[in-house]
């Protein structure tokens, strides 16, 4: 068994941006424009979703929890517009959009948050993750 050296952890808050983003943002594009014989609010929740986990995950970077929420209610909501045709599109991704700046205000007052704004936000970070990975 070979022994694995393991990098310790950086800190590394605020906005982020890699290759694999820049691929996940142009496969959402490229399914717009794809699927621009779809009706309008389809269009829009591709659009919607693809940038929802963008600035969950690179831009406020919240945490998994309330983003796992974000898309239980997402999802439901989707599924009921699409299936039954209640509530419309036009509700669901209003509720949605109400749900994710609900989530990103809660988000930056919690003592992990670390995107975007963190230094005026959670000031107290820096100190408190150095202590945290002190021992590592």
């Amino acid at each position: 068994m070979r022994d694995r050296h393991i990098e310790p952890p950086v800190f590394a808050p605020g906005f982020r941006m890699s290759v694999f983003d820049c691929v996940v943002l142009a496969v959402g594009l490229l399914g717009v424009v794809a699927w621009r014989t779809l009706d309008e609010p389809r269009l829009l929740v591709v659009s919607y979703v693809t940038g929802t986990f963008f600035l969950y995950c690179n831009v406020f970077r919240i945490r998994r929890t309330p983003e796992l929420m974000w898309a239980g209610v997402f999802t439901v909501l989707a599924s009921c517009s699409s299936l039954i045709g209640q509530p419309t599109w036009y509700f669901t991704i209003g509720a949605a959009i109400t749900l994710s700046v609900l989530l990103i205000g809660l988000e930056m007052f919690h003592p992990s948050y670390h995107g975007i704004l963190w230094r005026k936000v959670n000031p107290k970070l820096e100190k408190g993750w150095k202590e945290h990975h002190a021992d590592q």
